[in-house]
């Protein structure tokens, strides 16, 4: 019963809505009572932190597929594919504001099951999102975070060797294995001189089959 604009406008508003709660102060004070209140409300809360990343995480993959698929038609309008891009940022928005919710802990535990998702496009947005928590440390963990962190390199170097064996195509592979290889390399930048027996024991996948001695030029570049 509605028009293409109208339900275009109806995501956009509901996008909008749900921003606007993440940030509201109301909001973040009753997230921020339970969680003073009780030091099981997190675990409690995690697996719809990890329902909403996931959905969110779809919602991306699905409008940004879409944007690029009709910014190539040749009946797209100027103004439709400039929407498709401005609501894809509020997306973003609204993943960053579901993120700041979570604990440090509770965030790597969110991205450690994502990454082992049955999408691959799901599982490589999940590592982007983990180095770019990672990045904005600025070269120093947070202080007691350092074993939550460190228990990734495993679980990435794990991502590495089975997207071998997934059903994803070769570049997606790769793909998500260079989002893996940059994974480590971020960590190692602030944990390296810390923990480097565990980084040392990620070596041979890193210089294996899987990755360097692999045929992709790309790949063999990450990898070193």
């Amino acid at each position: 019963e509605h028009n293409a604009k109208q339900l275009r406008q109806y995501k956009l508003a509901t996008l909008n809505f749900v921003g606007q709660l993440l940030s509201s102060k109301g909001f973040l004070n009753k997230v921020m009572t339970q969680g003073n209140a009780s030091e099981v409300f997190t675990q409690r809360m995690q697996p719809y932190y990890l329902q909403a990343v996931e959905i969110i995480l779809k919602i991306v993959t699905y409008f940004t597929e879409f944007r690029d698929t009709y910014s190539v038609s040749k009946d797209a309008v100027p103004g439709i594919a400039k929407f498709w891009r401005a609501i894809l940022k509020v997306v973003y928005d609204v993943l960053d504001k579901v993120n700041a919710l979570l604990p440090l802990d509770a965030f790597v535990n969110v991205i450690s099951e994502l990454i082992q998702h049955t999408d691959s496009a799901i599982r490589r947005k999940a590592m982007n999102i983990f180095n770019e928590k990672i990045v904005s440390f600025e070269g120093h963990a947070p202080e007691g975070s350092e074993d939550i962190l460190v228990k990734m390199i495993n679980n990435l170097t794990l991502v590495i060797q089975k997207e071998s064996t997934s059903l994803s195509s070769e570049e997606d592979s790769a793909v998500n294995k260079q989002s893996a290889l940059l994974c480590i390399a971020s960590l190692a930048k602030i944990l390296g001189n810390l923990y480097p027996g565990q980084f040392a024991e990620a070596i041979p996948i890193i210089i294996g089959a899987d990755s360097l001695q692999s045929g992709n030029p790309q790949l063999q570049i990450s990898s070193l």
